[in-house]
């Protein structure tokens, strides 16, 4: 049987390998951002900037589970901050939160943006129009 100290050891050596992972990962990994993400003016800028974390975290899945405290220390926004713009995207349809336990796993829906694209793109297009109008008229 092994004893305490054999164990501990392997325990460190375990974490130690998953802190490197996440070093190189931290250090070396880009996250795509849809470009109508970033042109939805419907959507807080704080809540724009949580589904990017959840993406980031998602690795490019479906699929993601960040603690709270994460998100908070990534974003630098309160708990409750957090559960306000995670309510937003929730109302919007791009994120749908599971409670797993004492987790959270969230889902992430990327096709609302393609449902969104129309009304995005409409509003994008007549904020180019009214700038245009407003140069023409100074």
């Amino acid at each position: 049987m092994k004893d305490l100290k054999q164990i501990l050891e392997q325990k460190k050596s375990v974490v130690t390998a998953q802190l490197s992972n996440q070093r190189k990962w931290i250090q070396s990994g880009t996250t795509s951002i849809p470009n109508l993400l970033m042109m939805d003016n419907e959507l807080s800028l704080p809540a724009r900037m949580l589904f990017i974390s959840l993406l980031m975290h998602g690795f490019g899945k479906k699929q993601c589970f960040p603690a709270n405290y994460l998100l908070q220390h990534e974003l630098g926004l309160s708990d409750r901050q957090i559960r306000r713009y995670k309510t937003e995207l929730m109302d919007v349809g791009l994120v749908a939160v599971k409670r797993t336990g004492r987790s959270n796993v969230y889902e992430i829906n990327h096709d609302v943006l393609e449902q969104r694209a129309e009304a995005i793109l409409s509003r994008y297009n007549k904020c180019i129009v009214e700038n245009a109008k407003n140069k023409d008229n100074e």
